[in-house]
């Protein structure tokens, strides 16, 4: 077993999936890890029934789902009006994990991606990463997710843009002058 480091028995998780044997397998991680919270369910509509009964702390999301692909569900959870929480964690079960499947995954808003077959200890890892380290929520026009860049240090490489690293106050008056004119 793994050493907890995040305390599973306070979480409430639910995994929607439709393969019996995947949702098996990560209700099966998610216990041996004292998880007491776990909500399995095989379809997005029923997911957004007992999201409104039992908001969990983390959704776990197959790839196919009966009607509606994940990721597809996974934009809807994000940007509908009625959504029953935008800021969910959200781990993206995919069965293939080619680069154009994890760009479309990270576009819809989810927080983590973990391929098929994955390990107790890689599905544990993502949950750490959501719990211990949240990204911060970006909301736009175009997109509602965590932050999807993971690194947020200055960029130093050579193609880094030239120029000053902010405004002081006195180049912000000057802006505002010319605006207010």
């Amino acid at each position: 077993m793994i050493v907890v480091d995040v305390n599973f028995e306070k979480l409430k998780f639910m995994i929607v999936e439709d393969n019996f044997e995947i949702r098996r397998h990560i209700h099966q991680i998610l216990k041996d890890n004292k998880a007491r919270k776990i909500v399995t369910v095989n379809s997005e509509e029923e997911a957004v029934w007992r999201m409104e009964i039992m908001l969990p702390d983390v959704l776990i999301v197959g790839w196919n789902l009966s009607s509606v692909d994940g990721v597809d569900f996974t934009k809807t959870l994000r940007t509908s009006s009625d959504s029953p929480s935008k800021y969910l964690p959200i781990i993206l079960i995919a069965s293939l994990a080619y680069a154009k499947d994890v760009k479309k995954a990270r576009d819809a808003g989810a927080s983590e991606i973990l391929a098929v077959p994955f390990s107790a200890k890689s599905l544990y890892s993502r949950i750490c990463s959501v719990i211990e380290k949240p990204r911060s929520f970006i909301s736009s026009k175009k997109y509602i997710g965590p932050d999807r860049r993971r690194k947020l240090g200055d960029f130093t490489g050579s193609n880094r843009r030239k120029g000053k690293k902010g405004l002081n106050e006195k180049d912000i008056d000057k802006l505002l002058g010319k605006f207010s004119s």
